[in-house]
């Protein structure tokens, strides 16, 4: 994949989570792009779709018990 194509990805993903969001009303066109660029596309359509559909059910805990947060020093003693 040329650097290009990697930008223009990165462009219809930004695209996308906009529809996703509701910003637009529509999801972007695949149209003109080749068979690979348009699989590649919706490969990461549906990455963008299942880590959305993991984050609105997700509730972080607070940070006294994340431990992440613990791990890192960032709660306070």
């Amino acid at each position: 994949m040329t650097d290009n194509d990697q930008e223009m990805l990165g462009t219809l993903a930004d695209h996308y989570l906009d529809y996703l969001s509701g910003v637009r009303p529509e999801p972007p066109s695949l149209k003109g792009l080749t068979p690979a660029q348009q699989r590649e596309a919706h490969a990461s359509w549906k990455l963008l779709d299942a880590a959305r559909q993991a984050t609105e059910d997700y509730t972080p805990p607070p940070l006294q018990a994340d431990p992440l947060a613990l791990a890192l020093g960032l709660v306070p003693d």
